[in-house]
């Protein structure tokens, strides 16, 4: 019998005996509601972990195919966070009119604190195994004072070209499991800066690295592009998490949620439109007010565009975006990141646009009426033609601004 063979002979039995044991766990958290600090639940955690950890390193093509990575995330740490979650909020829901349960949520939080910093540090652990194990070549992207860990405007460029040089090189499936835990790594970060101790804001600029580095290591993968959106929409940025989203849709390997969590995006942006108003006033001074107005506007325009919903209010938006951008533009405001992203994601719509009206996407049933002779089907046509000109004309304008 091959060394090969005895090795996927142990990950057999290693799985059937963690299969039980995230059976066992599932009982004791879900069932028997216990506590994810509970002496037995945290003995199963700790079987499930080190059993898959093993696994990986001992048949990496077996774990592969079994999706144990996956696995191991969702039973020994997913899991366990969603419960301490459940009963964080059910604390917090009790606590201005409980005096125990603030204590009892103070120290639930405590708890998981420490919870996300075994888990950060046991993730670290796994990147560096890995990267010593399988012998991958990771561009500087683990050093802890590597380009990524750098700050500052000026040193941003350098960050961006970490790790692209070589990514092409970055063949082996390996690499796709290390871009997997950066992306962990960045979740566990978020979580911990969620629930934070002390009133501060929360920064989520540690997550934003580790997404950022699993970017840089194979930037053909969607999944940490919407990962940047959910950050943007932390701080009310439409705009910006709308541009990560459209990132995350338009690689190699797209992040399908991408899709719905944009069209979440969408809904609220037009709670936020009818907040808004319809003032296109200018006041002298005011084009940093308008720049707030015009991100609002310019998202619920690409809103109409991809779901249809508002159609009526089309015509009108569509001026004052294509307004307002002209004005920022003469005011010097519409600084060229900006205009970067914003021509991103009028190429992006257009594409959406043209794919669906085409028939070759989705929106084939639709563009079957839209080619028949009836009202409802003439009404499709216009709208979509209109909605594809549209796009095309922001494309336009942002790309002169860009070279102008």
């Amino acid at each position: 019998m091959s060394a090969d063979t005895d090795a996927t002979q142990r990950c057999r039995k290693l799985l059937q005996k963690t299969q039980a044991a995230e059976k066992s766990l599932k009982e004791h958290l879900v069932t028997k509601r216990k506590a994810p600090s509970d002496p037995k639940v945290v003995s199963l955690r700790s079987t499930i972990r080190d059993n898959y950890e093993e696994i990986i390193f001992l048949d990496y093509a077996f774990a592969k195919r079994k999706d144990v990575e996956l696995s191991l995330w969702k039973s020994a740490f997913y899991k366990p966070i969603e419960e301490y979650r459940y009963r964080i909020r059910k604390l917090s829901a009790a606590a201005p009119t409980s005096p125990d349960a603030a204590a009892q949520k103070a120290e639930t939080c405590k708890r998981f604190r420490g919870f996300l910093a075994e888990a950060g540090g046991f993730y670290t652990g796994l990147l560096r195994k890995m990267q010593t194990h399988f012998k991958l070549e990771m561009g500087g992207l683990l050093e802890m004072g590597g380009p990524l860990a750098m700050s500052g405007r000026a040193s941003s460029d350098r960050a961006a070209a970490a790790g692209i040089s070589s990514w092409r090189e970055r063949v082996a499936p390996q690499y796709v499991s290390c871009h997997r835990s950066l992306i962990f790594l960045g979740d566990l970060n978020r979580y911990r800066e969620q629930h934070k101790d002390g009133d501060g804001a929360p920064d989520f600029s540690s997550a934003a690295k580790y997404y950022t580095r699993a970017i840089r290591l194979l930037p053909t993968i969607g999944n940490p592009f919407n990962q940047l959106a959910v950050l943007a929409t932390y701080d009310d940025d439409e705009c910006d998490a709308l541009y990560r989203y459209c990132r995350s849709l338009c690689l190699r390997t797209p992040f399908d949620t991408a899709r719905d969590n944009m069209r979440l995006l969408f809904t609220k942006n037009m709670e936020k439109m009818q907040r808004l108003g319809q003032n296109s006033k200018r006041d002298a001074g005011a084009a940093k007010s308008i720049l707030v107005r015009f991100r609002t506007r310019f998202v619920r325009l690409h809103g109409i565009l991809h779901t249809g919903r508002g159609l009526e209010t089309f015509g009108e938006v569509q001026n004052q975006v294509m307004n307002d951008l002209a004005y920022l533009h003469k005011g010097g405001v519409l600084h060229r990141p900006l205009a970067l992203r914003l021509l991103a994601i009028n190429a992006f719509s257009l594409f959406q646009l043209h794919t669906t009206f085409d028939g070759v996407s989705a929106g084939a049933a639709v563009s079957s009426k839209a080619r028949s002779g009836s009202k409802e089907g003439q009404a499709m046509t216009a709208a979509s033609a209109a909605a594809c000109a549209c796009a095309f004309s922001l494309c336009c304008a942002t790309f002169s601004m860009l070279v102008g």
